[in-house]
């Protein structure tokens, strides 16, 4: 079940993010893209600061550890019974997903420091000293959410677990919430925060989308499992220091088999006796089937034999002839492409280079290296509320940053085995539904959306012939174990591995590269223990030692079906064959999609930034305009004075306030004009010829700016003309005083 959150802000709004800029001494939250939003974390934060306040207020104080251990849980202690997600701007799916074509056609109007200026406002003030002085270095600037605007969420939670006497606290929690974010006590912060809860009788929705695949759908080949992020996701890599949490680029197959598992589980399995069930043992204890990881879509990693240069240098336009069987790649830029170019002997030239790595894709022999999207979240903790936001010990809370994937991300993987088994999982599992993923997943990370499919396997290369010498390529770790069961990761263990396919073939190593490995067990809580393992990327040479074996092609058809070595069910052991004089081989396949313009969809919210950016632009151009003007007539010593000055700036201000930029404006200001005609003032004016100018009063702009602008000009913007004209003209006065 859902609670529908709505949060707005009555005034100016600060939920830090703990960092600022060289201007800037405090920023509020925005995704990357530059959008204000409510971290989830600070929104429970606030929700469980508010139960307590309420809790005090009734009378029932002895019972608030309690229940907030039971609604907000402890860590990894305590599981939550609600789950938060981020506030956000109404409407924020859409907007992410038409975001890029308005950034493509408009990319000056969506910079991020646009968007946030069009959200917030930059306030700045000082500390004032006994004497009434601002004291020395005390000024501040902090950007703060403009009033007026309204985040949604949601909290999830289990119906079954929730009672009415928690849902009345939540309820009356939500109106005792009335501030939120930084300086709080100067004014900022005012909020009404208001949850909606399903009618009564609601049926309790269900995180699943779609049911099962019929009963009598035909078992698949594999399954193909596409995991997409609705949220910032953290799957929290083994590399991460003490103060930052780190993300994978992928999703590891043992977190693919966890994601599986548990929706089993939810499906009707109970968790007690999973054993016991055959298709939870087929698919999930047994190791009958392989769970490859899920890489983002159209990308695998990189072969480790592909090189870059360390210190580009320009080669020569004639490469020495190729020896093909070298296996070395040298990656050199070629008119802003990425071209592969192979060398027979790479350090007789005299180049230094080093393994690319990471994640990618090659299209008619050219790479594409995948740059991940992530963003870096900051966070602080205290210990409860009595310690206040100053910590003046360790133990009292700490300060640490999430490295996430941007939401949006989408991830590809395979499960491969029986026929059979898979067609029960298939028929078992719904086709498509919502859960969560990774670190802090009950609080604003790791919204995650899964839908299988059947899908067909790769085919086997149809140039690799009985005699053929193939590659080896290591789409995933692979974990061997020697005659005695310890790990091993070596080119003995690899032939012992490869007996086993009736392969006989003398193995070199083209690139490879030995890691320890190294898993998380949700269930105990801890680590496994470090094991010695090839890394994704590596590859191997094999050629057959015999000539016409006829054990080699079947053989290497199984090995390129099954896979190599052990816990292929936790995403080891994906391996796949090429023929030599064919590496690389693409990996999306098919002909490049021309690029053509994304279509600009009706978000009213984009449109409004839109308008905004064209408006403030108009205004810019007008203010220049007029600032030439003023700049001319000085040179020419056409100045107005001051006192003259001052009652033309009086008088547009009076009238500008009286009736805004309405046609009134214009005839009222015409009107006063001609009264100074036949006066002094009047024949200043003329004088400097500019009373027919202010007579006219929106006849100054040129076609040409209107026509840039593309805003019709009317009182307005005669309005900001005539104001950036006083301004000038006044700078110019106080100069030439001066």
């Amino acid at each position: 079940m859902k609670i529908k959150v709505y949060l707005h802000n009555s005034g100016f709004l600060l939920p830090g993010a703990g960092e600022g800029s060289a201007l800037i001494d405090c920023d509020p939250v925005t995704s990357r893209q530059g959008f204000p939003y409510i971290p989830a974390r600070t929104f429970k934060g606030l929700l469980k600061e508010s139960v307590q306040e309420v809790l005090e207020i009734e009378g029932r104080e002895s019972e608030s550890e309690a229940l907030c251990k039971e609604l907000f849980g402890t860590g990894q202690k305590t599981p939550a019974l609600l789950r938060f997600r981020s506030l956000t701007l109404p409407n924020w799916q859409e907007i992410r997903e038409q975001f890029p074509a308005f950034q493509q056609q408009h990319k000056d109007a969506f910079v991020p420091e646009r968007i946030k200026a069009y959200y917030t406002a930059e306030i700045s003030q000082t500390a004032v000293a006994t004497d009434g002085i601002a004291k020395e270095r005390s000024l501040r600037t902090i950007r703060a959410i403009k009033p007026g605007h309204t985040f949604e969420g949601y909290i999830n939670y289990d119906a079954a677990k929730i009672s009415d006497s928690h849902e009345a606290l939540l309820k009356r929690a939500a109106l005792q919430l009335r501030f939120a974010g930084t300086k709080r006590n100067r004014g900022f912060g005012k909020i009404k925060v208001s949850f909606v809860f399903p009618e009564p009788g609601t049926h309790p929705e269900t995180e699943t989308g779609e049911k099962p695949a019929p009963p009598d759908s035909p078992d698949p080949e594999v399954l193909e499992i596409r995991i997409t992020t609705h949220s910032p996701t953290v799957l929290s890599s083994l590399t991460s220091d003490s103060n930052t949490v780190s993300t994978d680029r992928f999703v590891r197959g043992s977190r693919v088999r966890g994601l599986l598992a548990e929706q089993l589980l939810k499906s009707g399995i109970a968790k007690e006796h999973a054993h016991e069930n055959t298709l939870f043992h087929q698919a999930i204890l047994s190791g009958e089937i392989c769970i490859r990881p899920a890489y983002p879509v159209g990308n695998l990693p990189v072969p480790l034999n592909v090189h870059r240069e360390k210190a580009p240098k320009k080669l020569p336009a004639q490469v020495a002839p190729i020896q093909k069987d070298s296996g070395l790649l040298l990656n050199v830029p070629d008119d802003d492409k990425q071209k592969l170019i192979p060398l027979w002997d790479i350090f007789s030239k005299d180049i230094q280079s080093r393994s690319i790595g990471g994640l990618g894709s090659f299209q008619e022999k050219q790479l594409t290296v995948h740059q991940a999207t992530t963003s870096a979240h900051f966070h602080n903790s205290r210990l409860n509320r009595s310690a206040g936001r100053n910590m003046k010990y360790e133990t009292e809370g700490g300060i640490f940053y999430y490295e996430g994937l941007e939401a949006g991300a989408t991830f590809s993987g395979q499960i491969t085995g029986s026929p059979e088994i898979l067609g029960k999982l298939m028929r078992k599992l719904p086709t498509i539904w919502r859960t969560t993923i990774g670190k802090s997943k009950s609080t604003q990370y790791g919204d995650i959306e899964i839908k299988i499919s059947p899908g067909k396997r790769k085919p086997f290369p149809t140039n690799v012939e009985k005699n053929t010498t193939v590659f080896l390529h290591f789409r995933s770790a692979i974990a061997l174990l020697n005659a005695v069961g310890m790990p091993q990761a070596n080119i003995a263990g690899i032939e012992a591995y490869l007996a086993e396919f009736k392969l006989k073939a003398k193995v070199a190593q083209i690139a490879t590269v030995v890691f320890e490995a190294e898993t998380w067990s949700r269930q105990w809580n801890c680590r496994t223990g470090k094991f010695p393992a090839f890394k994704e990327g590596s590859i191997l040479q094999l050629e057959p030692e015999e000539k016409d074996d006829p054990n080699w092609l079947p053989g290497l058809k199984r090995l390129h079906q099954k896979g190599l070595g052990e816990l292929r069910e936790q995403g080891f052991g994906w391996v796949e064959i090429e023929a030599v004089d064919q590496f690389p081989s693409d990996t999306q396949g098919g002909e490049k999609a021309k690029e053509e313009p994304a279509k600009l969809g009706n978000n009213e919210t984009l449109k409004a930034i839109l308008g905004n950016y064209q408006r403030e632009k108009t205004k810019d151009e007008v203010r220049l305009h007029a600032s030439k003007e003023a700049t001319s007539r000085a040179m020419r010593n056409q100045l107005i004075p001051n006192h003259l000055l001052g009652r033309l700036e009086q008088k547009l201000t009076a009238l500008a306030q009286k009736h805004g930029t309405t046609p009134d404006l214009k005839k009222e200001f015409q009107k006063w004009i001609c009264t100074l005609k036949e006066k002094p003032a009047g024949e200043t004016l003329k004088r400097m010829k500019l009373y027919t100018l202010l007579e006219e009063f929106d006849k100054i702009l040129p076609k040409s700016l209107t026509q840039t602008a593309g805003i019709e000009v009317g009182e307005k913007w005669a309005c900001i003309w005539w104001e950036a004209f006083f301004k000038t003209i006044r700078n110019f006065n106080k100069k030439q005083k001066a």
